[in-house]
């Protein structure tokens, strides 16, 4: 079997050799490493460049984030397992890929997780985070328990076709957790197996991309967005509390099939808004709070836009987002829907179908729950009545 390991970066001059080195080091020696540079400004693309060997595939970007660049690495991606690597972490050992090859003997595997074993700048002593031992059903509950907090980590080890079905749509898309399973009536999870054994290495220092602010923003915007994905098949009765009960006592409550209304959606997003003002204050925008104005509105207002409907964002240009509210730089239709929020609406009329996709898109991207409805014209109103 062959391994794609897909590694974006961003001014990792300091890191990223160490993290090739571990491939370097594989005993299993049938790879292929994608590397995407973001756009770096200090000398990663010289370290990327001591290294020769025909596996390793060098791609430059300007910076426009790490979902950005990994799925400008698609395309390139040509082996039967996909596995992420942060240019910062590093496979834990020599046989990390023989070891986890092994399990795709075993056709209903859909791909591995485990323990992240975490090693310290400080030199502080390695530490384990656990995963939890155990992706069925209650995995989704849980996730949607903790109001769209995932409940394993991201360096995802999978196969091939559920790289191209799941990863790419949940995460490299909408950047929820990699795991998820939607179809047309439920939600469940890949079947991925818990690994007993490390394999990877994440390093802890100041500059981990989840410390920053753009790294939090993301972390919260994808949260809301877990939220509404999940809340089109589940309801978790008095969220606030049932949360606090699993957190403290592993005690996973009741979760309902149903579609969650606008109000319950808002007491989830409220509570992430005081998560994120408590952790990192500077990811908070007000954008947040209107969406919360918005799903407690309970507005049955038609909206008419007057911006051009055009593609705005990317699922994944969450970056590009953040900067342009700070900067006070939204595109006219992005800035009028938020405006929009606080009165709230039920439905947007647009023009004709290709406005429609576009928009329904861009309100998923914006984590708003609308309808959106191509405008009749004169012509079919007098045709209806006759």
């Amino acid at each position: 079997m062959k391994v794609s390991i897909i590694m974006p970066t961003y001014n990792d001059e300091k890191h990223i050799a160490s993290s090739i080195q571990s491939v370097l080091n594989q005993s299993h020696t049938d790879w292929e490493l994608l590397i995407m540079n973001d756009g770096s400004k200090d000398n990663t693309e010289l370290a990327i460049n001591s290294f020769d060997d025909s596996r390793i595939k060098y791609f430059w970007q300007e910076n426009k984030g790490q979902l950005v660049a990994l799925n400008n690495l698609c395309p390139y991606i040509t082996g039967d397992i996909v596995l992420m690597l942060h240019s910062d972490d590093r496979l834990y050992c020599n046989d990390t890929l023989e070891k986890n090859l092994i399990h795709f003997a075993d056709p209903k595997v859909d791909g591995l997780y485990g323990d992240l074993h975490q090693f310290f700048d400080s030199g502080k002593p390695d530490e384990i985070a656990p995963a939890p031992q155990n992706m069925d059903q209650s995995a989704v509950y849980k996730l949607i328990t903790f109001l769209g907090s995932n409940i394993i980590f991201d360096h995802f080890f999978v196969r091939r076709d559920k790289f191209e079905k799941n990863v790419k749509y949940n995460y490299f898309q909408y950047y929820m957790p990699y795991w998820l399973n939607f179809t047309e009536s439920n939600v469940t999870s890949l079947n991925l197996k818990y690994t007993d054994y490390p394999w990877y290495h994440y390093r802890v220092y100041d500059q981990n991309y989840t410390n920053s602010i753009i790294g939090n923003f993301e972390v919260y915007f994808t949260r809301f967005r877990s939220i509404l994905f999940l809340s089109q098949y589940l309801t978790v009765p008095f969220p606030l509390i049932q949360k606090e009960l699993l957190r403290k006592y592993k005690f996973l409550g009741p979760v309902f099939h149903k579609k969650a209304s606008n109000k319950h959606i808002a007491k989830c997003y409220e509570a992430n808004i005081r998560s994120m003002k408590s952790r990192t204050e500077n990811a908070y925008t007000a954008y947040f709070e209107k969406l919360v104005d918005f799903y407690n509105s309970g507005s049955k207002r038609t909206l008419t836009l007057n911006a051009e409907i055009e593609i705005s964002y990317q699922s994944c240009e969450a970056r590009k987002f953040y900067n342009d509210q700070i900067n006070n730089t939204l595109q006219p239709l992005v800035a009028e829907i938020i405006n929009n929020l606080t009165e709230g609406f039920q439905t947007i009329l647009v023009h004709n179908e290709q406005e429609k996709l576009m928009l329904m898109e861009l309100l998923l991207v914006l984590c708003i729950r609308a309808e959106v409805q191509v405008q009749k014209s004169n012509s079919d109103n007098k045709n209806n009545i006759s």
